[in-house]
């Protein structure tokens, strides 16, 4: 759209020749003013306009009414609409825009209603939260939609906690929650383990070894890609390291804490490791290190109980 003016210096200035595509850029005329010129051109006329080039508001402008434009203007005047006829027109390509958005969106929220309920069938509650979760922003998603994901996230949290060793401490109204792979039979043992009073959660990770000689351990490492994780080193005297001499061996063990530097993310991305191969850990002792591996379900099982933790709090224990 080409709108070919002159200016005062009769040089010819060309008005919205720069549109965004699909949109609407439009003139908007202002008013019309008469001032004081100079000896040769005492009196001037002017008409105020504003401008959009579909995208944002551009720089306000006077044309001014000269022969030369008169035509133009004439032009450009009887194409005018009045604001109220633009704003119900725009108003009504919006409606029908909008209309057409939620159709589309209810369409593919349908979809992911019918599969998250096919998963949930299957007893697959992760996978039938993470479908609904691709149309939870939408506009039409509705409080029928939002109870179906609650019943999806209870599902979860009873299956997660059917897998774990759950140990209650009636005097001090605490409950504890383990995984049921982090047992005694197995000489290396790192997991999560996660705690909870009436009104709080918390978690640590807990190493546990049993072994011939000392290591001495003091810290776990992983290394995830090219981006490796630690926790804090835990010096031999801290009130968090336990040793013991046992039948045949020794008995180690290391928890750290929530609140200790590092923790947090190594427990995101041990729960988020998504490789085939088994994640090697290793542990630093007082001179040497040692070396071990979390199989996919000892993965699984930091998978879960992260994802337990979001939910721990809404979850009642029974004795």
């Amino acid at each position: 759209m080409n709108i070919v003016i002159s200016d005062a210096n009769n040089k010819e200035m060309i008005l919205l020749d720069k549109v965004q595509p699909g949109k609407e850029a439009y003139l908007s005329f202002q008013d019309f003013s008469v001032t004081k010129g100079t000896t040769e051109r005492p009196v001037t006329a002017h008409v105020a306009v504003t401008m959009s080039d579909g995208s944002s508001p551009l720089v306000t402008t006077t044309i001014g009414a000269t022969s030369a434009n008169m035509a133009t203007l004439q032009g450009a005047l009887t194409k005018m609409e009045s604001n109220e006829h633009r704003t119900q027109r725009l108003e009504a390509a919006r409606l029908k825009e909008e209309a057409a958005r939620r159709k589309e969106q209810t369409a593919l929220l349908q979809q992911a209603v019918k599969d998250a309920k096919a998963l949930q069938q299957k007893g697959r509650f992760r996978d039938a939260m993470a479908r609904l979760e691709s149309v939870r922003t939408s506009q039409v998603w509705s409080s029928q939609q939002e109870t179906l994901y609650g019943q999806l996230i209870k599902s979860e949290v009873t299956r997660i906690v059917r897998l774990c060793r759950v140990e209650n401490d009636e005097f001090r109204n605490l409950t504890f929650v383990y995984s049921s792979r982090d047992d005694g039979s197995k000489a290396f043992r790192f997991y999560p383990y996660l705690g909870k009073d009436s009104s709080s959660s918390w978690w640590f990770l807990s190493l546990t070894l049993y072994r011939e000689d000392w290591l001495f351990a003091k810290q776990v490492m992983v290394k995830i890609g090219d981006t490796t994780y630690s926790t804090v080193v835990k010096e031999s005297f801290s009130d968090d390291v336990k040793t013991d001499v046992l039948y045949g061996g020794v008995y180690e063990c290391v928890t750290f804490r929530q609140s200790d530097a590092g923790s947090e993310a190594l427990f995101q991305a041990i729960a988020n490791y998504s490789g085939t191969a088994p994640l090697k850990v290793r542990v630093n002792g007082g001179q040497y290190y040692a070396e071990y591996s979390l199989n996919s379900s000892d993965v699984q099982a930091w998978r879960d109980l992260l994802f337990l933790y979001g939910h721990l709090n809404e979850y009642t224990f029974s004795n």
